[in-house]
C-alpha cells in the first residue's frame, strides 16, 4: 500500500495517510476519513487536536460526531437482526433506528459542549472560545468505537470518551489536564442535579 495521492487498497488505513491531513477529508473520499480520523482520535489525541486547523468551523466536527453514533446504532440494529431475524424488525422501528438517533446525537454535543464550556469559563477552561469545546466533545465521541466490545464495551466507552474530551479540552483551550477533567466531572454532576428536577 502507498500514501496519498497513490493507489490504495479499499478500505487500507495507513498512519502515514492522515499524519499531514487532519481532520480534513483525505482522498480518495469520506470514508478514508472518518477512518482515519477514528484511528488518530482514539490512539493519538494530543497530536490530533494538536494538528487541527485554528479556523476549522463546526461542519466537519459535527458531521463526525453523528456519522459515529449512526454506526454504533448500525452495529446495535444488525446484532438485534442476527437474533431476531428480519421478520421480528417492522417498518416504523427501521425508521426510528435510521432517523432518530442523528437527532438526539446533534442536540446532545450542543448540551454536552455548552454545560462543559459553562463551567470551563468559571474554572478558566475555556480560552479557545465555545467551537473548541464543541469540537472536543464532537471528537470525543471516538472513543463510542469500543461499544461494540461484550459486557463492559459500554463502560470502556465512556472512560475513552471522556479521556479523548478532556486531551482535546486542554489542546484547543491551552489549558491542564486537571482543569479539562474538572470541566467535563462538574458539567455531568451538573447535569445529574438538573435534569431530573427539570423532568
Amino acid at each position: 500500500m502507498t500514501g496519498r495521492g497513490k493507489p490504495v487498497a479499499f478500505l487500507a488505513v495507513a498512519e502515514d495517510d492522515f499524519v499531514d491531513g487532519g481532520p480534513e477529508p483525505p482522498r480518495p473520499g469520506a470514508l478514508r476519513w472518518f477512518v482515519g480520523t477514528t484511528f488518530r482520535a482514539f490512539y493519538r489525541p494530543t497530536e490530533f487536536f494538536r494538528s487541527l486547523p485554528a479556523d476549522g468551523g463546526y461542519g466537519r466536527p459535527l458531521v463526525y460526531a453523528l456519522l459515529m453514533v449512526w454506526l454504533v446504532v448500525l452495529l446495535g440494529f444488525a446484532d438485534m437482526l442476527l437474533r431476531r431475524g428480519v421478520s421480528g424488525v417492522d417498518r416504523a422501528y427501521v425508521l426510528r433506528v435510521c432517523l432518530i438517533p442523528p437527532v438526539y446525537a446533534f442536540a446532545f454535543v450542543l448540551a454536552a459542549s455548552a454545560a462543559i464550556h459553562v463551567v470551563g469559563l468559571i474554572i478558566r477552561c475555556s480560552a479557545g472560545g465555545y467551537k473548541s469545546t464543541f469540537t472536543a466533545c464532537a471528537y470525543g465521541s471516538a472513543g463510542m468505537v469500543l461499544i461494540v466490545l461484550p459486557i463492559v464495551g459500554i463502560y470502556l466507552s465512556a472512560v475513552w470518551c471522556f479521556i479523548i474530551t478532556v486531551v482535546g479540552l486542554r489542546e484547543l483551550h491551552g489549558s491542564t489536564t486537571l482543569r479539562a477533567a474538572l470541566a467535563v466531572i462538574l458539567a455531568v454532576v451538573a447535569a445529574g442535579f438538573l435534569l431530573p428536577a427539570l423532568a
